[in-house]
């Protein structure tokens, strides 16, 4: 008999395990998930300002910078349920109305195909702001249910930045 409550004391302790292995997992990819998003974000920006202060914006730049930065957000987000992390935290959180990477996918193609048009001298489909305030939301929606995972795997919240550190510890500027 006390063969068998070891036994059943060790599966206990590997599932115990397991299952934090599992959020330390989904953790990690929530975390590159979020880095990747705002790398993306940061680069649509960096092209419409270019855009908008009549600076030339390189197509081949672009087609060498966009699709590395959404191949890592895909990739990172794909691994979520791959990796088993979902069977302990829910993704999404709450529903989107599309996968995110099919927005991202979107977003990016006609921020490029704008950039073809206007290389031609032809005006984009819309004004490069509102290109720029599509990418906003679809950075905001991702970081919201990336940050919604991570409160639910850390069991806290996660205070916005700007309350990360007191007065006396913010750089000087």
């Amino acid at each position: 008999m006390g063969g068998g409550l070891l036994q059943r004391a060790k599966r206990r302790q590997d599932a115990v395990e397991m299952e934090a292995l599992a959020k330390r997992l989904a953790l990690e990819i929530a975390t590159t998930a979020r880095i990747c998003v705002q790398a993306w974000g940061s680069a649509v920006e960096r092209v419409v300002q270019d855009l908008e202060t009549g600076r030339p914006v390189d197509v081949d730049r672009f087609d060498d910078e966009f699709p590395s930065l959404q191949r890592e957000l895909t990739e990172a987000i794909y691994r979520f349920p791959a990796a088993g992390a979902a069977a302990h935290v829910p993704w999404p959180v709450v529903p989107a109305e599309r996968p995110f990477v099919d927005r991202v996918a979107e977003a990016t193609g006609l921020l490029r195909s704008d950039l073809l048009s206007m290389s031609e001298g032809i005006p984009g489909s819309c004004p490069p702001r509102d290109r720029l305030l599509m990418a906003e939301q679809i950075r905001w929606d991702i970081d919201f249910q990336l940050i919604l995972v991570t409160e639910q795997i850390t069991g806290r919240e996660i205070p916005p930045a700007t309350q990360l550190f007191s007065a006396e510890d913010r750089p000087q500027i």
